[in-house]
Protein backbone atom coordinates (compact mmCIF):
# COMPACT_ATOMS: atom_id res chain seq x y z
CA UNK A 1 0.00 0.00 0.00
CA UNK A 2 1.14 3.53 -0.78
CA UNK A 3 -0.31 6.43 1.20
CA UNK A 4 0.34 10.13 0.61
CA UNK A 5 -0.24 12.80 3.27
CA UNK A 6 -0.36 16.40 2.02
CA UNK A 7 -0.72 18.87 4.87
CA UNK A 8 -0.23 22.31 6.24
CA UNK A 9 2.76 22.51 8.55
CA UNK A 10 2.21 22.38 12.32
CA UNK A 11 -0.91 20.24 11.90
CA UNK A 12 0.24 16.96 13.44
CA UNK A 13 1.31 15.50 10.11
CA UNK A 14 4.56 13.94 11.35
CA UNK A 15 2.82 12.03 14.13
CA UNK A 16 0.04 11.06 11.72
CA UNK A 17 2.67 9.70 9.31
CA UNK A 18 4.24 7.70 12.15
CA UNK A 19 0.82 6.44 13.26
CA UNK A 20 -0.13 5.27 9.78
CA UNK A 21 3.30 3.74 9.17
CA UNK A 22 3.20 1.79 12.43
CA UNK A 23 -0.39 0.56 12.12
CA UNK A 24 -0.04 -0.47 8.47
CA UNK A 25 3.57 -1.76 8.47
CA UNK A 26 4.68 0.95 6.04
CA UNK A 27 7.99 2.74 5.62
CA UNK A 28 7.64 6.45 6.52
CA UNK A 29 9.03 8.97 4.00
CA UNK A 30 9.43 12.41 5.58
CA UNK A 31 9.04 15.48 3.34
CA UNK A 32 10.85 14.23 0.22
CA UNK A 33 10.53 17.57 -1.58
CA UNK A 34 13.08 19.39 0.55
CA UNK A 35 16.76 18.85 1.17
CA UNK A 36 17.96 20.34 4.44
CA UNK A 37 14.73 22.38 4.41
CA UNK A 38 15.85 24.78 1.68
CA UNK A 39 16.21 25.14 -1.25
CA UNK A 40 13.26 23.14 -2.56
CA UNK A 41 14.43 20.00 -4.30
CA UNK A 42 11.60 18.64 -6.43
CA UNK A 43 11.66 14.90 -6.88
CA UNK A 44 10.27 13.04 -9.84
CA UNK A 45 7.02 11.23 -8.96
CA UNK A 46 8.78 7.93 -9.67
CA UNK A 47 11.28 8.79 -6.95
CA UNK A 48 8.44 9.12 -4.46
CA UNK A 49 6.42 6.04 -5.31
CA UNK A 50 9.22 3.48 -5.34
CA UNK A 51 8.16 0.59 -3.18
CA UNK A 52 4.76 -0.73 -2.35
CA UNK A 53 4.79 -0.15 1.39
CA UNK A 54 5.32 3.55 2.06
CA UNK A 55 3.57 6.50 3.64
CA UNK A 56 4.85 9.82 2.28
CA UNK A 57 4.30 13.02 4.24
CA UNK A 58 4.73 16.35 2.49
CA UNK A 59 3.59 19.94 2.96
CA UNK A 60 1.26 21.68 0.52
CA UNK A 61 3.82 24.46 -0.06
CA UNK A 62 6.81 22.16 -0.74
CA UNK A 63 5.99 21.46 -4.39
CA UNK A 64 3.84 23.04 -7.09
CA UNK A 65 0.15 22.11 -6.89
CA UNK A 66 0.22 20.60 -10.38
CA UNK A 67 2.92 18.19 -9.19
CA UNK A 68 0.63 16.92 -6.43
CA UNK A 69 -2.23 16.66 -8.91
CA UNK A 70 -0.03 14.43 -11.09
CA UNK A 71 1.22 12.11 -8.37
CA UNK A 72 -1.93 11.43 -6.34
CA UNK A 73 -3.02 8.79 -8.82
CA UNK A 74 0.15 6.82 -8.06
CA UNK A 75 -0.93 6.35 -4.43
CA UNK A 76 -3.57 3.97 -3.09
CA UNK A 77 -4.74 6.48 -0.48
CA UNK A 78 -4.36 10.25 -0.07
CA UNK A 79 -4.88 12.14 3.18
CA UNK A 80 -5.16 15.92 3.26
CA UNK A 81 -4.52 17.41 6.70
CA UNK A 82 -4.93 20.84 8.27
CA UNK A 83 -6.12 22.45 11.49
CA UNK A 84 -9.34 24.31 12.16
CA UNK A 85 -7.55 26.66 14.59
CA UNK A 86 -5.18 28.69 12.44
CA UNK A 87 -3.87 30.70 15.40
CA UNK A 88 -2.56 27.49 17.01
CA UNK A 89 -0.65 26.61 13.83
CA UNK A 90 0.90 30.09 13.88
CA UNK A 91 1.80 29.82 17.57
CA UNK A 92 3.30 26.38 16.98
CA UNK A 93 5.44 27.69 14.14
CA UNK A 94 6.66 30.63 16.23
CA UNK A 95 7.42 28.32 19.18
CA UNK A 96 9.39 25.98 16.96
CA UNK A 97 11.30 28.85 15.33
CA UNK A 98 12.12 30.35 18.74
CA UNK A 99 13.41 26.97 19.92
CA UNK A 100 15.52 26.64 16.78
CA UNK A 101 16.95 30.12 17.32
CA UNK A 102 17.97 29.16 20.87
CA UNK A 103 19.94 26.31 19.31
CA UNK A 104 21.54 28.58 16.69
CA UNK A 105 19.35 27.08 13.94
CA UNK A 106 21.47 23.92 14.03
CA UNK A 107 19.88 21.55 11.44
CA UNK A 108 20.99 18.56 13.50
CA UNK A 109 18.71 19.74 16.33
CA UNK A 110 15.47 19.41 14.29
CA UNK A 111 13.53 22.04 16.23
CA UNK A 112 10.29 21.18 14.41
CA UNK A 113 10.26 17.78 16.17
CA UNK A 114 11.13 19.03 19.67
CA UNK A 115 8.83 19.89 22.57
CA UNK A 116 8.59 23.65 23.11
CA UNK A 117 6.86 26.28 25.20
CA UNK A 118 5.13 29.11 23.41
CA UNK A 119 5.99 32.59 24.68
CA UNK A 120 5.40 35.41 22.27
CA UNK A 121 5.11 39.13 22.79
CA UNK A 122 5.60 40.07 19.13
CA UNK A 123 1.97 40.28 18.05
CA UNK A 124 2.87 41.63 14.61
CA UNK A 125 4.87 38.45 13.98
CA UNK A 126 1.95 36.36 15.19
CA UNK A 127 -0.38 38.19 12.81
CA UNK A 128 2.06 37.61 9.91
CA UNK A 129 2.13 33.87 10.67
CA UNK A 130 -1.68 33.78 10.93
CA UNK A 131 -1.90 35.41 7.49
CA UNK A 132 0.63 32.86 6.15
CA UNK A 133 -1.51 29.98 7.44
CA UNK A 134 -4.75 31.50 6.17
CA UNK A 135 -3.20 31.50 2.71
CA UNK A 136 -1.76 27.98 3.06
CA UNK A 137 -5.10 26.65 4.30
CA UNK A 138 -6.86 28.33 1.36
CA UNK A 139 -4.46 26.59 -1.03
CA UNK A 140 -5.17 23.22 0.61
CA UNK A 141 -8.96 23.80 0.50
CA UNK A 142 -8.78 24.70 -3.21
CA UNK A 143 -6.66 21.59 -3.87
CA UNK A 144 -9.16 19.47 -1.90
CA UNK A 145 -12.03 20.82 -4.00
CA UNK A 146 -10.15 20.26 -7.27
CA UNK A 147 -9.21 16.64 -6.54
CA UNK A 148 -12.38 15.79 -4.59
CA UNK A 149 -10.54 14.57 -1.48
CA UNK A 150 -11.86 15.76 1.90
CA UNK A 151 -9.57 17.45 4.41
CA UNK A 152 -9.00 15.73 7.74
CA UNK A 153 -8.47 18.08 10.66
CA UNK A 154 -6.05 17.89 13.58
CA UNK A 155 -8.86 18.58 16.01
CA UNK A 156 -10.91 15.60 14.75
CA UNK A 157 -7.94 13.21 14.89
CA UNK A 158 -6.10 14.30 18.04
CA UNK A 159 -8.76 16.01 20.20
CA UNK A 160 -12.19 14.68 19.23
CA UNK A 161 -10.73 11.22 18.42
CA UNK A 162 -12.95 10.80 15.35
CA UNK A 163 -10.09 9.54 13.18
CA UNK A 164 -9.64 9.95 9.44
CA UNK A 165 -12.36 10.26 6.81
CA UNK A 166 -10.92 7.11 5.22
CA UNK A 167 -11.67 4.49 7.86
CA UNK A 168 -9.71 1.87 5.87
CA UNK A 169 -6.46 3.56 6.93
CA UNK A 170 -5.49 2.08 10.28
CA UNK A 171 -3.96 4.34 12.94
CA UNK A 172 -1.60 3.46 15.78
CA UNK A 173 -3.21 5.31 18.70
CA UNK A 174 0.12 5.60 20.49
CA UNK A 175 1.11 8.45 18.15
CA UNK A 176 -2.21 10.25 18.65
CA UNK A 177 -1.88 10.35 22.43
CA UNK A 178 -1.81 13.87 23.94
CA UNK A 179 1.57 12.99 25.49
CA UNK A 180 3.02 13.11 21.95
CA UNK A 181 2.00 16.76 21.55
CA UNK A 182 5.00 19.05 21.14
CA UNK A 183 3.54 22.17 22.78
CA UNK A 184 4.13 22.03 26.52
CA UNK A 185 2.05 25.02 27.64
Amino acid sequence: MRILIISNSRSGSTNLMKSIASANSLEPVFEPYIANEYPIKLLNPNDVVLGDNIVVKTLINQAPINHYEKIISTFDKVVLLSRVRIREMAESLIGSLQLGARHNHNPEFKAWEQPYEYHNTDYKELERKIQFYRYQKKVLVEFSNNVNIPIDYYEDIYINRIGLHDKDIKLDEKYLNPSMKLRLN
